[in-house]
């Protein structure tokens, strides 16, 4: 069956014309890199991706509000594929990237990475 096969070969969601709701989600929950392939997807459908991988957000152009915030609660590393971050979703990055660690260095070298605005406002405290 269509189920047995994307069970065992997710990518395989590529060849089929309009997959049904239950394997779309099957293939996403194994790869959630294969949304990109997926036409025309549901709000549905692309919330269950970014429930899976936040980072998945770098494939839709404009996503709302309530799909910046799911991606970046999901993965704050998501916030390398927004554009125009809000202070808000600036402050819930950092929070998830303080779970990814207690070092205070590594953590400020993961804030510089991923943050460009953080970086410039170190470079500023600097001249200062």
């Amino acid at each position: 069956t269509k189920l047995e096969i994307i069970s065992q070969f997710p990518e395989e969601i590529i060849n089929l014309s309009n997959p049904s709701m239950i394997l779309q989600k099957v293939a996403i929950k194994l790869d959630p890199n294969l949304i990109k392939f997926i036409k025309n997807p549901t709000d549905e459908i692309i919330e269950f991706a970014i429930n899976q991988d936040g980072c998945v957000i770098q494939y839709f152009k404009n996503p709302s509000k309530t799909l910046r915030r799911l991606a970046i609660e999901q993965n704050p590393f998501a916030v390398r594929y927004l554009k125009h971050l809000t202070e808000h979703e600036i402050k819930r990055a950092i929070y998830g990237f303080m779970e990814f660690t207690s070092d205070p260095n590594e953590l400020d070298q993961i804030l510089s990475d991923e943050l460009p605005s953080f970086k410039l406002i170190k470079r500023m405290k600097k001249v200062a």
